[in-house]
């Protein structure tokens, strides 16, 4: 009998050192959205839990990068090939706990034309030998549908800016992107506005090589956003409608204003309904 307990014993702990890793170390992949547009950044969280009873110092070791991913595209043969080898700045994660940190995967590659990518994670252990790999973060990379574009020169270069129509997350959205006309990879893209289907969008170039977008977002509201040449929003305003006048983007001479329209500043707004109610509790019957 007492041979029986020891072999059962003997064959539970044999069992237990051939958990798998996750049992010890989870590592999670999961991408900031399903879509991005070419040119703007392709965030994904990564999400480490240390279910051991000592503290995790996840650091480069002998040279070796802590943090690896390997990002494939469907349809091409092998990983896509980094353009920064850099590796990642120190994690520290206590006993019992987690840490997400947020990667932005265009610092590492090209990711400046249209694709279906999976990536995987992959973090070595400070003892130089232990791994543990992540699940598979799927994401695409799109140029949705163009609103309207201008070709433009800087600093000789042949470039096309441009608004661009894209769905993600269920909502339409208005992107604004740079483009190289010779190598046909983006140069930049930034976020403009969700658009409704209401007022066709209003898109205009200025002198300075700055994209003005103003389009409706719901019944009541309306964004106007402004993009430089390089693909960055330099600003994004919410507008609520003014009754009873036709919105609309101007050319006052020295810009381009929104007309029909006034600032929405939810804080402020907020405010005055407090300061209303106030007056109104003070009033005498």
């Amino acid at each position: 009998m007492n041979k029986l307990v020891t072999l059962v014993l003997m064959l539970v702990a044999a069992l237990l050192l051939q958990l798998p890793a996750s049992a010890q170390v989870e590592v999670q992949l999961t991408p900031n959205r399903t879509d991005d547009v070419a040119g703007e950044g392709v965030g994904l969280s990564l999400t480490v839990t240390n279910n051991t009873d000592t503290t995790l110092d996840l650091k480069d070791v002998a040279g070796h990068s802590w943090l690896n991913i390997i990002l494939t595209q469907r349809g091409m043969g092998g990983p896509v090939i980094p353009k920064d080898n850099s590796g990642f700045p120190p994690v520290s994660i206590g006993p019992g706990s987690q840490r997400t940190i947020t990667v932005n995967l265009r610092d590492k590659y090209a990711l400046d034309t249209p694709g279906a990518f999976r990536a995987i994670a992959t973090i070595l252990l400070p003892d130089g030998r232990t791994t543990y790999t992540s699940n598979r973060a799927l994401f695409n990379i799109t140029t949705g549908g163009t609103i309207r574009s201008f070709p433009i020169q800087s600093r000789g270069r042949r470039l096309e800016i441009s608004a661009r129509l894209v769905r993600t997350a269920k909502q339409e959205g208005i992107f604004g992107q740079v483009v190289d006309m010779d190598t046909k990879r983006a140069v930049g893209a930034c976020y403009m506005g969700r658009y409704i289907n209401f007022m066709q969008p209003r898109v205009l170039l200025d002198g300075a090589q700055n994209l003005h977008v103003l389009c409706q977002s719901t019944p009541e509201f309306f964004t106007y956003s402004v993009m430089n040449n390089r693909g960055q929003r330099l600003s994004y305003q919410v507008y609520r409608r003014v009754p009873g006048v036709p919105v609309d983007l101007m050319n006052t001479g020295k810009g381009f204003r929104p007309v029909g329209l006034t600032p929405y500043d939810p804080k402020a707004e907020a405010k005055q309904q407090r300061e209303k109610l106030h007056s109104t509790s003070e009033r005498p019957l």
